[in-house]
């Protein structure tokens, strides 16, 4: 399961950047308990893929009482299923503070551009800082087999990658919360409830809990919507993995982050760009954080 920490996606990038019938809207809902959650998830999924392409939009919004928690992320994008591509242009949005005391401190704004390009499972991404022009692009490493889910690259966007789970996750269930309208169309919501814990024992400092991941699917099975929020909390001291060692703002964030679908069938053109050079490590624009196993 992949989850996006706002607030760090600016040091992170430095360090390397169908269901038509079984899940349509009032009438051709299936009737409860007719298929598990994994295999309305996989109709959903296979629905969204028979469009051949999609353009997309997401954003997520981080609020806290502690001010440097506190981020947002804009960004739009398309993806062709058919050739597994995908293009992204996105602008974050973090708060640091300058000033040599509390009373002489003043928040300071750094927006950074990012443009990200996925050809199979290489990815291609170019960054400025306060809109400084004229950034290289650069080509990250060709991850392994089986990095993705059916929805390819588009599984780093937001709160996809929840779409991969599969029938091993015990207890996993999905909840039809009824008719809605997401930018005009009809719509049915489901609620997708995945059981997770705890990702980092007490002594990390760091603590996890995940809201149901919202899907809103049109007449056709598609996905065009997805929501899901996270609140997580940081001690002092708080150890995450590789960036252990790093100093860290401290307390309690939520994170809200929304996906919308549509244009289904637009004309997609996605090529590799050219390349300064090569990344040896990494460059996605995501924190990714992985749980682990609930006991």
């Amino acid at each position: 399961m992949r989850r996006a920490l706002p607030w760090v996606t600016v040091g992170l990038l430095i360090l390397g950047v169908g269901a038509g019938a079984g899940l349509g809207v009032a009438a051709q809902t299936p009737t409860p308990g007719a298929l598990t959650a994994a295999r309305q998830i996989s109709l959903i999924v296979a629905a969204t893929r028979r469009a051949k392409t999609a353009r997309f939009t997401y954003s997520s919004t981080s609020a806290s009482t502690n001010r440097l928690l506190r981020a947002s992320t804009r960004g739009n994008g398309e993806v062709d299923f058919g050739r597994d591509t995908l293009r992204t242009m996105e602008r974050d949005r973090s708060i640091s503070f300058s000033g040599t005391s509390t009373a002489t401190e003043k928040p300071v704004a750094q927006d950074t551009v990012m443009d990200g390009v996925w050809i199979g499972r290489t990815e291609y991404m170019r960054f400025e800082f306060d809109n400084d022009p004229g950034s290289p692009w650069l080509k990250g490493p060709t991850l392994p087999k089986d990095s993705f889910g059916p929805l390819g690259a588009l599984q780093e966007v937001g709160p996809l990658g929840e779409l991969s789970l599969d029938e091993g996750v015990s207890g996993l269930r999905i909840q039809d919360a009824g008719p809605g309208i997401v930018h005009g169309v009809e719509t049915v919501q489901y609620r997708i409830v995945v059981p997770t814990c705890a990702a980092s024992t007490s002594r990390d400092g760091f603590s996890e809990s995940m809201g149901p991941l919202q899907l809103w699917v049109d007449g056709q099975g598609r996905l065009v919507q997805a929501r899901q929020s996270t609140t997580e909390d940081i001690a002092k001291n708080a150890r995450l993995g590789e960036l252990a060692g790093e100093p860290f703002p401290t307390g309690r964030v939520t994170s809200v982050d929304l996906v919308d679908l549509g244009d289904f069938g637009a004309p997609a053109a996605i090529a590799a760009p050219r390349v300064l050079r090569t990344n040896g490590s990494s460059s996605s624009g995501f924190a990714t954080f992985t749980p682990g196993p609930c006991h």
